[in-house]
């Protein structure tokens, strides 16, 4: 039996919490489990206008859109120095809502770019500066 790329991601996304079959029934029941953050990854929310500026960049990773914020997965201890505009840092003690892979368009939480299994994060340096120059444009 071969595995999808959902499949994979679905066990990827998994392992952030603590109790895989809650993610898992979760993810079955609803479309959606909340997974704290700082065990698999932390996340970068950023807000309207200046998230989909990012986004039209092309930046790659798994990015989750929730109403007006957009969530961008980095690499873990990201948070702990996050200093980027337009931006928050979260991490330990912090929580997502984490859609099913499957889960690509709206209404409510979903994947602005699904992640594809292989553990591939958000680059947070080029995060950073993306911010760093839309902060620069927006202040012009």
């Amino acid at each position: 039996m071969s595995v999808t790329r959902a499949d994979a991601a679905r066990r990827w996304l998994t392992r952030a919490d603590p109790d895989l079959d809650h993610a898992e029934r979760w993810f079955a029941q609803t479309g959606i489990v909340l997974m704290p953050l700082g065990r698999q990854w932390d996340a970068v929310r950023v807000n309207g206008a200046i998230a989909e500026a990012v986004l039209d960049e092309g930046i790659e990773g798994p990015v989750i859109r929730d109403h007006e914020a957009v969530y961008f997965l980095v690499g873990l201890g990201t948070s702990l120095s996050w200093n980027a505009p337009h931006s928050e840092g979260l991490g330990v003690a912090c929580y997502v809502t984490v859609p099913a892979p499957e889960r690509t368009a709206g209404p409510g939480v979903h994947w602005a770019q699904a992640p594809d299994g292989n553990g591939q994060l958000v680059d947070a340096a080029r995060l950073h500066a993306l911010l760093t120059a839309a902060h620069t444009e927006t202040a012009r």
